[in-house]
């Protein structure tokens, strides 16, 4: 935004939310709910929910991820806009289970 407000730029800036997919990293370092259940499942640990798992997240798919992503650099201006990319569904963390 630094580069729009001084010079002008059409610059493209885009806020990702729960995206997942299979080779994100599966040890939870980067706090990835579905990366992270996936993980202990495969080490034979118990899943571990936080807050009781009643909270809700909206997960989105990197493939989905990628086709926002293409519409923003092709869409012809995003003056001073920073578009989400994200999805509506939200799903209890406990039903991932």
């Amino acid at each position: 935004m630094a580069y729009h407000r001084s010079y002008g730029l059409d610059t493209r800036i885009q806020r990702q939310f729960s995206f997942y997919c299979l080779w994100t990293r599966t040890d939870g370092v980067y706090g990835r709910v579905v990366q992270r259940f996936i993980y202990s499942a495969q080490s034979h640990e118990d899943i571990t929910l936080q807050g009781g798992g009643m909270e809700t997240m909206a997960f989105l798919y990197v493939q989905d991820l990628l086709q926002v992503t293409w519409s923003v650099i092709i869409r012809d201006s995003l003056y001073s806009e920073i578009p989400n990319a994200g999805s509506l569904k939200e799903v209890k963390i406990l039903k991932l289970t």
